[in-house]
């Protein structure tokens, strides 16, 4: 019985899943930090200015990007330029 109630707590309690950070996700804390930097600049940027503002390289930024994009977290709203998904917005 008490599997059911945490079970329940993990993946219908959104409150709980937020607090348990990257837990829940196959994502790595490089890939998380760039997802908190989209939040934080709040529009579509491109992998220069999201590794400026990580302080991640931006060879690595555009490699955690289209693995994002890949994964779903990530869209591309015009050429060169990213925004979070519907996606990432359950793991922020």
């Amino acid at each position: 019985m008490w599997y059911l109630v945490s079970l329940y707590l993990v993946l219908l309690c959104p409150s709980i899943r937020k607090s348990w950070g990257n837990e829940m996700t196959d994502l790595n804390n490089e890939e998380m930090k760039v997802l908190r930097t989209f939040k934080e600049i709040g529009k579509p940027a491109g992998p220069k200015t999201v590794s400026e503002e990580s302080g991640i390289p931006k060879e690595d930024v555009s490699k955690i990007i289209k693995k994002l994009k890949n994964d779903g977290y990530v869209m591309s709203p015009k050429r060169c330029f990213y925004a979070l998904d519907d996606k990432s917005k359950d793991v922020l």
